[in-house]
């Protein structure tokens, strides 16, 4: 959403208490500068949706990190454990 845009609902006469964003750089400095009085709330679908992605994130270098301990030590318990990891990351 352009600030312009913005600017022209104001001049309507739209008042604006709260806006909602997936914290979008530039819909967050138009909301602030157009409506500075309006509260401002993520939405709950982006953050989920970014708390998942950090998470598979962490999980996936968990899982290249036991695979090469796995190669270097060459052991039957690391194997099994890196097996393990690999399917459970393939659902993520």
């Amino acid at each position: 959403m352009s600030q312009k845009f913005l600017e022209k609902i104001k001049k309507a006469g739209v008042k604006v208490n709260s806006a909602f964003s997936d914290y979008s750089k530039s819909f967050t400095e138009s909301i602030k500068e157009v409506f500075a009085d309006a509260k401002f709330q993520a939405d709950h679908f982006h953050i989920a949706k970014n708390i998942w992605k950090y998470l598979r994130k962490c999980f996936l270098e968990y899982r290249k990190e036991i695979k090469k301990d796995g190669e270097n030590q060459n052991n039957e318990h690391s194997w099994k454990l890196r097996q393990n990891y690999w399917n459970y990351g393939g659902h993520c």
